[in-house]
């Protein structure tokens, strides 16, 4: 099974709210014993999320915002918000997270053996998780900043041949349809990052990640990629993301949304870009090859010409009198042959 066969989608308002029955075979019952606030993460606030500081039931603070949900109500979305109550938003707003949900009934009997018992030290509540994909999530630390930066400059860091896509536009163009901005991911001392341009709901104003660093926009900041936690629901078989993970996005280009949802914007990025960015693990090994080079199906002049074309440099290993200065010749007749005394 691939990630283009997992069925991305995000709750209903009823499931957001953890209302159930048990007479209800599709209710979202891990939400009524988790609870109906969504925190969100460093990623969500770089890309536009609205978002206001909130104690939680442990008291930490954590940082929360309007969810969607596929429902719809006069042509409206109904979102959550951050109280945890039903509000309607227009489907042109770009300030909501996406909190998603994995349906694949495949996915889940994989990953339900390795769920974990969690109980919340405050209320009691039991409920269970479980990590798969992973995602740019949280800011590294001040220190890890400037050293990543320090290595970016120096190329010390290395691509691996994984992307990540969102919305280049602003968080309040709301008329503008979907545009693709990529961001590489990279490789550091084993963990993966990637260096995101914020473009926040804050108005030019500063705002602080969890870090404690204060930021604003057109600042570029790593984020850790990291697993993505998922909440477990067994009566329904679904798995809810437990975070809030991305903003900027239109929900719909149609201000009329009548509870459709495979016909909106957001439905179109799941499948074609969140999957990907969730499910599909690329990461640069020891001895792996950077430039994409199929080995079994070039021969070594292939690789020597498109390192030339490609204007990468390439060390040619051998005694002398192999023929390697004869090959690169034959390859690029214009080569500057320099002889060291």
């Amino acid at each position: 099974m691939t990630y283009d066969d997992i069925k991305l989608t995000i709750m209903t308002e009823s499931e957001s709210l953890g209302k159930y029955d048990n007479n209800v075979q599709n209710e979202i019952k891990v939400i009524a014993d988790y609870g109906r606030l969504t925190m969100i993460n460093d990623l969500a606030i770089l890309t536009g999320a609205f978002c206001s500081e909130r104690l939680m039931s442990d008291n930490s603070i954590g940082k929360v915002g309007i969810i969607y949900t596929k429902s719809g109500n006069e042509g409206h979305v109904v979102c959550i918000d951050k109280r945890g109550r039903s509000i309607e938003y227009s489907t042109h707003q770009r300030n909501g997270t996406i909190r998603p949900v994995i349906e694949s009934d495949e996915i889940f009997e994989q990953l339900f053996s390795k769920r974990v018992k969690v109980i919340d030290k405050n209320t009691g509540a039991e409920y269970y998780e479980v990590e798969y994909g992973e995602y740019p999530q949280y800011a590294g630390s001040i220190e890890l900043q400037k050293e990543l930066d320090e290595m970016l400059e120096k190329e010390y860091v290395t691509k691996t041949r994984k992307y990540y896509t969102f919305d280049s536009n602003r968080y309040d163009a709301y008329d503008a349809s979907f545009t693709p901005a990529v961001y590489p991911e990279y490789e550091y001392k084993g963990k993966k990052y990637i260096r995101i341009k914020a473009n926040s709901d804050f108005d030019g104003l500063s705002f602080k990640l969890s870090n404690d660093n204060l930021y604003k926009d057109g600042d570029y900041v790593w984020l850790e990629v990291s697993p993505v936690v998922w909440l477990v629901d067994e009566r329904s078989k679904k798995l809810i993301s437990k975070y809030g993970l991305v903003s900027g996005i239109r929900f719909s280009a149609d201000q009329n949304y009548f509870g459709v949802f495979d016909e909106t914007e957001m439905n179109k990025y799941f499948d074609n870009y969140m999957k990907h960015d969730l499910f599909e693990t690329s990461s640069l090994k020891k001895n792996d090859d950077p430039y994409g080079f199929d080995y079994k199906n070039v021969s070594e002049e292939d690789i020597i010409e498109a390192c030339i074309k490609s204007d990468i440099p390439i060390f040619l290993h051998g005694r002398s009198g192999d023929g390697k200065s004869a090959r690169v010749m034959e390859i690029d007749p214009n080569c500057i042959k320099l002889s060291i005394a």
